[in-house]
């Protein structure tokens, strides 16, 4: 009798173990899965970012293996931050930039004097070369978007 229940689960592991050799995406979620890192704050930020009076929270997190750049703004009414947008940076290792004798992994600037200020957050490639990801939020949609802006030599 334990035989013929043996044999059909021998059977099944055998076959999901032929998938997870084989098969990279399904390694990969089942890899994320056991070895998940807590989401993590990296730095915050404070800043008036499209020029109109409202002051929005900016995230630099870990998450995962991944970092992104989330965006808050005070709710008055609710009290409490609401999400505006996230996007993941294009690196997954935190950088920091150096400005004299201080350096920051996450800072804002006007780059191209349109009253708007970009974020401006750090990174390094997998070559662990600098790289500076630069996106700005659009005050029309409310969304983060990817700046064509370069101007600090990365």
């Amino acid at each position: 009798m334990s035989s013929k229940i043996l044999w059909p689960i021998s059977g099944f592991l055998f076959f999901l173990a032929l998938l997870l050799a084989f098969n990279s995406n399904i390694k990969k979620q089942v890899y994320s899965y056991f070895n998940h890192k807590p989401r993590k704050i990296l730095t915050t930020l404070t800043a008036n970012l499209i020029n109109n009076g409202e002051e929005y929270k900016i995230l630099k997190v870990e998450d995962g293996p991944q970092l992104f750049i989330e965006v808050y703004l005070y709710n008055s009414k609710a009290r409490r931050l609401m999400k505006i947008d996230k996007k993941q940076l294009k690196h997954r290792r935190d950088g920091f930039y150096k400005f004299e004798k201080e350096a920051t992994n996450l800072f804002t600037a006007d780059l191209n004097n349109d009253g708007i200020l970009e974020i401006i957050a750090p990174t390094y490639t997998q070559e662990l070369k600098p790289f500076l990801n630069i996106l700005f939020l659009n005050p029309e949609t409310k969304k983060l978007e990817w700046s064509a802006v370069n101007q600090l030599g990365y």
